[in-house]
């Protein structure tokens, strides 16, 4: 009972940890220079936006995420992990019942 717990909990810590290097690593400071040149301004024309460039950003919102949003990540991230962490877990019971059954029915 207390290896599902140790799973659960790690999963939840895998969880917790992803998510705190994606706020991290997320937005800093406003959006990039050449938005601007998107809406028309800037010395851009507004007949066609310019190629993205890998890794480049669009922004959404013009605000920061709201609490509601931020949860509503958290909550995924945490039932995402945990499925995955089960699902690993129940694999590695099924492969490991499976050996000890072929182990056992060679030894009879």
């Amino acid at each position: 009972m207390l290896g599902y717990v140790a799973v659960l909990l790690i999963a939840a810590l895998v969880g917790v940890a992803v998510y705190l290097v994606v706020l991290r690593l997320g937005v800093r400071g406003g959006p990039p220079a050449d938005v601007g040149e998107w809406e028309g301004g800037a010395g851009g024309s507004s007949a066609a936006p310019p190629a993205m460039q890998p890794g480049s950003y669009v922004p959404v919102t013009p605000s920061e995420p709201s609490w509601h949003s931020r949860m509503g990540g958290v909550m995924g991230l945490v039932i995402a992990v945990t499925i995955a962490a089960l699902g690993i877990a129940f694999a590695l019971y099924l492969v490991g019942h499976a050996l000890v059954h072929l182990i056992h029915s060679a030894g009879s």
